[in-house]
């Protein structure tokens, strides 16, 4: 919905979309049902020089990531809520989210006492929801998403490393691991949670074959700017299309823990 100030809760702030006062004129006398989400934060850019936009935090966070920008639609992280990436570029998004819940994934498996992560390997599984494509359009819209899949496996492979070594430690701190969890916004994860039993009060586990989706979290705000037509963005519904017909990508790992 169009505001005059960033809200406090990130519920409301799931994607943020910098508009020009024209634009948002257009919207709203196109009467755009999608403007009314409760997830969506629309403001007037270029903002006012006394905004107090200007003064809060997460602007200058933004502004720093050179973000800020007429235009702009920023989809919020899933993992920290005070974060964001450019959706108009669906790659980019996709790939971020994915590479910051590897990296919790590592430093939770820490926390709990593991010495060893290794044997990564990405596969995809097809998105089910592409049927209502069809025709030589549908065709062309699933083989980009496709390749946009082959891309992120290929990128996300490059850059992971093939092995993590840690010192471990046979008694974890179950407490501090927990509130990882909930800092992080990853506590309703199974991978996660059934890991963190596992290692909790006698016979630890010792090591555990594990697979667990990279990509997730980014179909839930996928399922937000789906919805979001104007202008430039999203005008044909190519940019739905393409979320609809993107694949799952999980990683599939072995965890080795301290002894304890």
């Amino acid at each position: 919905m169009t505001r005059k100030d960033l809200p406090e809760n990130p519920q409301e702030r799931k994607v943020i979309m910098l508009l020009s006062a024209p634009e948002i004129m257009d919207l709203h006398s196109n009467k755009m049902e999608w403007i009314k989400s409760p997830n969506i934060t629309i403001l007037e850019y270029p903002f006012d020089n006394d905004s107090p936009i200007l003064k809060t935090e997460l602007y200058k966070s933004l502004d720093m990531a050179n973000l800020i920008e007429t235009g702009a639609i920023l989809s919020q992280s899933p993992y920290d809520f005070k974060e964001y990436a450019d959706a108009r570029k669906l790659e980019d998004l996709i790939h971020f989210n994915a590479l910051n819940k590897y990296t919790l994934f590592t430093r939770f498996c820490a926390k709990l006492g593991a010495t060893r992560i290794y044997g990564k390997h990405f596969e995809s599984e097809q998105n089910t929801s592409n049927k209502e494509f069809g025709g030589k359009a549908g065709y062309k819209i699933a083989e980009a998403s496709a390749q946009v899949n082959r891309d992120l496996e290929s990128k996300l492979s490059q850059e992971l490393e093939l092995e993590d070594i840690y010192e471990g430690d046979p008694n974890p701190n179950i407490e501090e691991a927990k509130q990882f969890l909930t800092d992080n916004h990853i506590f309703h994860d199974k991978v996660f949670t059934s890991l963190l039993e596992a290692r909790t009060g006698s016979g630890k586990l010792k090591s555990r074959n594990i697979s667990f989706s990279m990509t997730s979290e980014s179909m839930q705000s996928l399922k937000i700017l789906g919805k979001i037509k104007y202008g430039p963005f999203n005008a044909d519904g190519n940019y739905t299309s393409k979320c609809n017909n993107l694949r799952d990508i999980k990683i599939s790992l072995s965890v080795e823990f301290g002894k304890g």
